[in-house]
């Protein structure tokens, strides 16, 4: 591969907010899809991050974000027993956008109220 100081450099500051952050503590309901294909990774020719990437990877997601990034961050916080977490679905292929006011989400939201 490449030798890379973009992300590297990142890094040390990317860590120090991710310790900052806390799971919630209150119950948490994590609403996603994984029904669009959704990039995962890229691959860059250079260290010139403007010029346009190729597509490495694709995994299950809403287009935006990758189901398994979701759920990643949920068992996170399940450890942290500062309140439940509770992941609910969308079928078939729900886009991020999409998802904050589809049938599925408005009709979880009535039920949870």
């Amino acid at each position: 591969g490449m030798d890379r100081k973009f992300g590297p450099a990142l890094y040390p500051g990317v860590l120090k907010m991710a310790s900052k952050m806390k799971a919630p503590p209150v119950p948490t309901h994590l609403v996603y899809s994984d029904g669009t294909d959704t990039i995962s990774r890229l691959r860059y020719e250079d260290e010139d991050l403007t010029g346009k990437p190729e597509v490495a990877g694709n995994e299950p997601g809403d287009g935006t974000i990758v189901a398994a990034s979701i759920e990643a961050v949920g068992k996170a916080w399940e450890q942290s027993d500062r309140g439940a977490v509770h992941y609910h679905k969308a079928p078939g292929a729900t886009s991020h956008k999409d998802l904050i006011a589809c049938d599925f989400t408005t009709e979880l939201v009535r039920r949870l109220l």
